[in-house]
């Protein structure tokens, strides 16, 4: 699964929104989930994504990722990969 922890006020962050859209479709591999700061739930449609976050607490986001944006690859249990600023162009052959 990868978890994108994006905040609506990080202009970086937009630069992902087209990663979520693509991994949030029903038959992407892998799986994508967006968790947001509860902080942050009512500026979430400034990134303009069409995927319902997760809200999370503001003090557990920022224990887990400190800054925006990151995505994280899980699998089993593990992280498999972490990805801290802008797509690259071979993210989607790196996942």
């Amino acid at each position: 699964t990868l978890f994108f922890f994006l905040s609506p006020t990080c202009k970086h962050c937009k630069k992902w929104i087209p990663k979520l859209h693509h991994y949030s479709q029903p038959n992407a591999t892998p799986k994508a989930q967006w968790l947001l700061s509860k902080r942050d739930e009512t500026q979430s449609v400034e990134l303009e994504a069409n995927v319902a976050p997760t809200l999370i607490a503001p003090h557990v986001i920022d224990d887990l990722v400190g800054s925006f944006p990151v995505v994280v690859l899980i699998e089993n249990g593990i992280i498999q990969k972490r990805w801290d600023s802008v797509p690259g162009r071979n993210f989607l052959e790196t996942t």
